[in-house]
């Protein structure tokens, strides 16, 4: 049985040296390669439609990490 990921994205402001809790994304990967591919794509694609400009008020950034799931796990 092969393992699959969960991506989780996790909203930060450096502003104020704090996080929001991890957003897990809908989608389940494959392989850990295909997961961490999209935790850089989302992040790419969520901060640019956050905008420059409150990235830059807030010094907003995104972690991601990709963990396992096993059939049955609750996501």
């Amino acid at each position: 049985m092969s393992m699959k990921f969960l991506l989780s994205l996790v909203f930060c402001s450096g502003l104020y040296s704090t996080c929001m809790p991890p957003i897990p994304m809908p989608e389940i990967y494959d392989s850990y390669y295909d997961c961490i591919h999209s935790g850089y794509v989302e992040s790419i694609e969520k901060m640019e439609k956050i905008g420059p400009e409150e990235v830059n008020k807030s010094k907003t950034f995104i972690k991601f990490y990709c963990q396992p799931v096993k059939k049955g796990d609750p996501i």
